[in-house]
């Protein structure tokens, strides 16, 4: 969720942007990443010089995807060219050499990149004669502290041998981090004696240094020694780095693997780990298991199943005592999670009681008291063995209703849930009253937008003002990989603030689409509160949608022009109620309480032409 270990390790006593710039002092010639080699460059539409602030701070490339398992929390970030940050202030980059020449992907045109299947596993394919060099990588669960490691599969897809450098760097996609000594022993680098990174085959070559002697300009020039025995460099500037030369036949693969923080001494076998078809099945799983969305909108499936699989990998992020490493993130995902099927962890709730929330942070409470409260008067099952006692959610309940109130991004529909909640424990609603917006970072440019706030403000216009553009506009924000960042520079395209693939704008994009789906509010469930010109005449479908009454799969059809909806609700156990549905874009006043069926409405008043006409 908020990768943040980098401000935590590898002993850095300044801040992130002050640590890169004295770096670059110190090493003006180091190949730096894909961001920062671009911000520095005056040709480049990335370029920013100096300011006199003694800081240098990613303003112009916060874009990756983050890598990890379904509640690890994020193991790694994958940046536009395959540079794996660990977020312990270093990173493993790849450079080719090919037959005519080094070819590094942080200063290379022709290099590509997608997902492979809708969850955090990332191809990068870049350009060189006779065809392409593809990385790819996804994680895997971890060994020792490492709650996740990174698989890297590395593919020669030309009719020659290249040769593949695999080097560990001090960093990454928010900044230079600090490496005081690396080690390379045979297979192995291991970095200041606790990251580790094992490659399948010995290497030919090594090559350590560090900014007076950058293995990079080492390697490239084809000075590296030959690999024999144990070899470690220790750098005063903590500009450590270390590099493997290793052959790659034609048509042939090579793995390694990569953990941030294990203390695991024993070597990983490789070819045991999940390949990249196994871990691509394994997250097509768990989208089949929540809500599936079919629009007419190019892009959306693809779109929501990325943002909730981001959500999934956000519900383990953790700090080093183990609580959530940021309450108000997390509690948004938490809700973004409820919404999806899946429960906050119920122990968290202990450490939420008996004192104030932040207004973020009762999002998750909410999560809670939904999941808790829908289903019984005495518990509800959530998932298969979690069992939530409505005795905790009413310990809990009044530490989260100011919050949630008085949080001016909800509207009343938002609130709606709660409302019922209250009323079935006697409580009364509070009023809601306004509470300040938080400020905007000063490191952001005038042009730029919090993706997360502008997807919210999306929902709650819906069914008010047609708010596809800005859906189709929010889409493309994610780029080809489907990954948020927090704040986005509208004139480059680009992340400039916050995080990288940020879960919690993940988790709003998921609240906005599920609401594109159906609005709920104390008095009926909505389909498709909108229904813009471009969908007319096409098919939507809409599966094991979760609400706070029960589960809703529902499609519509055409006949001619005239639409067919035809629904399935299944009502959580103890549900007192009948559940009202409605579907005012379509058919303004229909409504019933029926659990399943299918009508053919009357041609909408609002259907385009010629799509209207008999």
């Amino acid at each position: 969720m908020v990768f943040r270990r980098l401000l935590r390790r590898g002993g850095l006593s300044a801040s992130p942007g002050e640590r890169t710039a004295a770096a670059i002092e110190q090493a003006d010639a180091y190949l730096w990443p894909y961001w920062l080699e671009r911000q520095r460059r005056p040709s480049s539409n990335a370029y920013r010089p100096a300011d006199g602030s003694g800081r240098v701070i990613n303003t112009t490339g916060r874009n990756a995807v983050a890598l990890g398992t379904v509640g690890s929390g994020v193991a790694a970030l994958v940046d536009p060219r395959g540079l794996i940050d660990t977020g312990a202030g270093w990173s493993l980059d790849w450079w080719i050499g090919a037959e005519d020449r080094w070819h590094v992907p942080a200063r290379e045109v022709n290099v590509r990149q997608g997902r492979i299947g809708s969850g955090p596993q990332v191809e990068t394919s870049m350009r060189i004669p006779g065809g392409d060099a593809v990385h790819r990588c996804w994680a895997v669960e971890g060994r020792g502290d490492d709650p996740a490691s990174v698989v890297v599969e590395f593919e020669n897809r030309t009719g020659a041998a290249v040769a593949l450098a695999l080097a560990v760097r001090p960093a990454g996609v928010l900044g230079v981090g600090r490496i005081d000594q690396v080690c390379v022993d045979g297979r192995r680098i291991t970095v200041d004696g606790r990251g580790v990174v094992d490659v399948a085959r010995p290497p030919g070559a090594v090559a350590v240094g560090g900014a007076d002697s950058d293995p990079f300009l080492v390697v490239t020039a084809g000075d590296a020694g030959a690999a024999s025995g144990a070899v470690d460099h220790h750098d005063p500037h903590g500009l450590a780095s270390a590099a493997l030369v290793v052959p790659l036949p034609h048509h042939a693969t090579l793995r390694a693997v990569v953990s941030a923080t294990t203390t695991d001494t024993a070597q990983t076998e490789l070819g045991a780990l999940p390949d990249a078809d196994q871990v691509a099945a394994g997250w097509l799983a768990h989208a089949d298991a929540g809500p599936v969305l079919s629009f007419p909108e190019d892009g959306v499936a693809a779109a929501f199943a990325a943002a909730a699989n981001r959500v999934l990998v956000a519900l383990g992020d953790r700090d080093e005592r183990g609580d959530n490493a940021d309450a108000a993130a997390f509690g948004r995902v938490a809700h973004a999670a409820s919404r999806l099927g899946r429960s906050v962890i119920p122990d968290l709730v202990p450490r939420w009681t008996h004192r104030p929330l932040g207004r973020d942070e009762a999002w998750s409470g909410l999560a809670l008291c939904r999941d808790a409260l829908a289903a019984s008067a005495e518990h509800q099952v959530v998932g298969d063995d979690v069992v939530v006692e409505v005795d905790v959610v009413e310990d809990l309940l009044p530490f989260i209703v100011d919050a949630v109130m008085h949080d001016p991004a909800l509207t009343s529909v938002d609130r709606a849930p709660l409302t019922a909640m209250l009323a079935r424990l006697g409580q009364p609603e509070p009023p809601a009253t306004a509470a300040p917006a938080s400020p905007v970072s000063r490191d952001e440019p005038d042009h730029s937008i919090d993706v997360s706030r502008s997807a919210d403000a999306a929902r709650r216009d819906l069914g008010k003002a047609d708010i596809h553009d800005r859906l189709r506009w929010l889409l493309q924000a994610g780029g080809d990989l489907a990954a948020w960042p927090d704040v986005l520079d509208t004139e480059l395209g680009r992340g400039c603030g916050g995080q990288p693939d940020s879960a919690v704008a993940a988790a709003a994009i998921v609240e906005l689409l599920l609401s594109v789906a159906a609005v709920e509010d104390t008095a009926a469930l909505a389909l498709l509160p909108e229904f813009p010109d471009s969908w007319y005449g096409q098919s939507v479908d809409v599966s094991n949608l979760v609400t706070t009454v029960g589960r809703l799969s529902f499609a519509v059809r055409w006949h001619g022009p005239r639409p067919a909806l035809l629904w399935e609700f299944e009502p959580w156990p103890g549900t007192q109620d009948p559940t009202v549905l409605t579907c005012p874009a379509l058919a303004p006043g229909w409504s019933t309480t029926e659990r399943s069926g299918e009508v053919l409405f009357e041609v909408p008043v609002d259907a385009p032409e010629p799509l209207a006409d008999p």
